[in-house]
C-alpha cells in the first residue's frame, strides 16, 4: 500500500467528522501547548540547578537542571500522541466508546500535567 492510498482511507474513516472526539482531541492538544509554553517561559525566570520532585511527606527529594523540567510536557506528548492512536484505531474497528474513552482520559492527563508543570514551577 503507498502512502497516497493509506491517506486516502484515513480520509474515508468517519473518526474526523465525529464532532465530540474532535472537541477532545483538538482541547487535548490546547491543553498540551499551554503546558510547553508555561515551562518554556518559565524557565528564563529559573536558576541553573532547581527541584524537580516533591513529596507531601519528604519535600524536595530531586534536584537538576531546569532543561529536565521540559520532561513533563514531553511526557503529556507522548500519552497524547499514544492515546489519539489507540482512538483512532479503535473507532477504526467499530469501538466508539473505547475510542471516546481514551480521548476524555487523554484530556484530563493533560490537564493533570499541566497542574504538576505549575506545582514544578513555583517550587
Amino acid at each position: 500500500m503507498t502512502l497516497e492510498q493509506s491517506l486516502r482511507q484515513i480520509k474515508r474513516v468517519h473518526f474526523w467528522r465525529e464532532r465530540w472526539l474532535l472537541f477532545f482531541l483538538m482541547i487535548g492538544f490546547l491543553f498540551n501547548l499551554i503546558n510547553w509554553f508555561y515551562v518554556l517561559l518559565s524557565l528564563r525566570e529559573k536558576g541553573d540547578i532547581i527541584p524537580l520532585h516533591s513529596s507531601w511527606l519528604f519535600g524536595v527529594d530531586e534536584i537538576g537542571p531546569k532543561i529536565f523540567l521540559l520532561r513533563s510536557p514531553l511526557v503529556a506528548l507522548a500519552i497524547f500522541i499514544l492515546n489519539f492512536v489507540l482512538a483512532f484505531l479503535a473507532y477504526e474497528k467499530g469501538k466508539k466508546f473505547i475510542s471516546q474513552l481514551l480521548l476524555v482520559s487523554s484530556f484530563l492527563f493533560q490537564v493533570l500535567f499541566l497542574f504538576g508543570a505549575i506545582f514544578m514551577v513555583k517550587l
